[in-house]
């Protein structure tokens, strides 16, 4: 896999897999990745047919290094941006 799309959003039967895709960077989450989470989750929370959701990582050494450190100021001038995406993980977990 190439890190061509931070987020890859996959579904077979009643399962959506939710692929972060930056094997190069350890799956660090961009601008872009946190993007591709949200739309990921919209996705889910849309598709009446998922059942189980799978967040999982195109690295099979690490799951995700975290925020990546290249895009930090960026993604923290944000205020909160990307706090509302891992909101919106744990609401969905919380209440699934």
């Amino acid at each position: 896999m190439s890190d061509s799309e931070p987020i890859l959003y996959a579904t077979d039967g009643g399962v959506a897999t939710i692929t972060i895709n930056r094997p190069a960077r350890k799956n660090a989450l961009s601008v872009e990745a946190m993007n591709g989470l949200t739309d990921a989750w919209q996705r889910v929370e849309k598709d009446s047919q998922a059942r189980v959701v799978i967040l999982t990582s195109a690295d099979c050494g690490v799951f995700s290094a975290g925020l990546d450190l290249k895009q930090a100021a960026e993604i923290r001038a944000r205020d909160g941006w990307g706090n509302a995406t891992v909101r919106r993980l744990r609401e969905f977990v919380a209440n699934p």
